[in-house]
């Protein structure tokens, strides 16, 4: 089967730009407003959470729809028709729900907030679907899990050999610090190769879960290649006090770009007539004034 490399075109023109300087200086404020009230008071603080919580599926919403609208292969633009309570009730109910099974649930949550995200876009009037098994995402939180814990036991083990090692040189209180130090560090490293895991495999299910008018995508990102990227992207943009910032996106999305593959399956001029005959529903620009970009 042929296979067409994907590439999404982003428009450079002015209203693309003031929306996302818009969405940049909505996400400072409510930065701000979060912080600047956990220095006036713990309850007010509250306040701000719960409100940037009420707020955040209209913030994804929105994000979603601007990428979407400014996004476009063969000349063809996506789109995206989720609504505030759909993201209410996935990324806010759901996931609160899932503390009360232990979080044993929260794979099935994933699930359904990646199926609410790839069946509410289309290609032109085509719409995405999503056919993923559940247990897909079980399996890699299980297997993330697994090594956590896995790391945490070599962790353990070796911080208290070291505090062994320097309680019989005599530096019992050293040897405390230390092992302390090399637990934290650890941990951190620990939690960070693991999200980046998550992130990783959670991307490929989605994307080799997806259907658009009988063609599928293939997602070949590895977790080890993102970690690397995602590690020297962080310690060049604090070398370069944010200015590396820029380049950092690109470089992420180039390698997120060369490892999805497009793969056709009958005629996909098909895409053009359906984008033809169902274009007066969606073409308004009415809808731009509320989009903003918001980076995640």
């Amino acid at each position: 089967m042929a296979t067409r490399r994907l590439a999404a075109r982003h428009s450079s023109t002015l209203p693309t730009r003031s929306r996302s300087l818009k969405g940049r200086a909505i996400a400072a404020l409510l930065l701000l407003a979060y912080v600047g009230s956990a220095q006036v008071s713990p309850v007010l603080n509250l306040v701000v959470l719960v409100l940037l919580m009420l707020l955040f599926p209209w913030m994804l919403t929105r994000s979603l729809a601007f990428r979407a609208r400014y996004s476009a292969w063969r000349s063809i633009p996506f789109g995206f028709d989720g609504g505030y309570g759909q993201a209410f009730k996935l990324y806010i109910l759901l996931p609160i729900a899932s503390v009360f099974t232990l979080y044993l649930a929260f794979p099935w949550v994933v699930r359904l907030q990646t199926e609410w995200m790839a069946s509410q876009h289309r290609y032109g009037g085509t719409r995405l679907s999503f056919a993923a098994e559940t247990s897909q995402f079980y399996a890699i939180y299980l297997l993330a899990l697994v090594g956590m814990l896995g790391i945490g036991l070599l962790v353990g083990l070796g911080g208290g050999l070291v505090a062994a090692v320097l309680s019989d040189l005599g530096s019992r209180g050293d040897g405390a610090r230390v092992m302390l130090v090399l637990i934290a560090g650890a941990i951190y490293l620990a939690a960070f190769a693991i999200g980046v895991y998550i992130r990783a495999a959670t991307a490929n299910v989605m994307w080799n879960g997806i259907e658009v008018g009988g063609c599928r995508f293939r997602s070949t990102i590895s977790g080890w290649d993102m970690a690397w990227i995602f590690a020297s992207n962080t310690l060049a943009i604090i070398c370069t006090l944010g200015l590396a910032f820029p380049w950092a996106r690109i470089r992420v999305a180039r390698y997120r770009a060369e490892h999805l593959a497009f793969l056709p399956s009958g005629n996909p001029d098909q895409f053009f007539a359906d984008a033809s005959s169902s274009a007066p529903a969606f073409g308004s620009e009415a809808a731009d004034l509320f989009d903003v970009d918001i980076s995640w």
